[in-house]
């Protein structure tokens, strides 16, 4: 084997020992961007679209009275290759997607602006494993 290709050898396994790092970072950042939206009163997407107001004012802003909801939404499972991060309470489900009685919050799901983040993530560490 020459030396050129026992560098690029080297490289991808420093990469691939990188991706079970990987993972766990973006799940952490992913748990971490939809907290926020809670702060945002809206789904980050492209932009934050806003959740719709309530009917009724209450002290508290939409969605938390507790912070349970908030609270709720955690990694779920995770292998070396992949996460799943989820909120797991009764009512979640209703608030994110909606109901015939309620007005969809999303708080979770794809977003783009987490989807560059990631990307970015993904890139500064692997240029960083190749000294780039």
């Amino acid at each position: 084997m020459n030396t050129l290709s026992k560098i690029l050898e080297n490289q991808i396994k420093s990469v691939e020992r990188e991706i079970p790092r990987l993972v766990t970072t973006v799940a952490n950042t992913s748990v971490d961007f939809f907290k926020q939206n809670f702060n945002k009163s809206g789904f980050d997407d492209d932009t934050v679209l806003k959740w719709r107001k309530r009917k009724r004012q209450y002290k508290h802003p939409i969605l938390w009275k507790t912070g349970r909801l908030r609270r709720s939404i955690r990694v779920f499972r995770k292998t070396s290759t992949e996460a799943y991060l989820l909120s797991d309470l009764e009512y979640s489900a209703v608030h994110n997607y909606g109901s015939e009685r309620m007005p969809q919050r999303k708080f979770i799901g794809v977003s783009s602006n987490l989807n560059k983040k990631v990307v970015k993530i993904i890139t500064d560490r692997i240029n960083r494993r190749l000294g780039v």
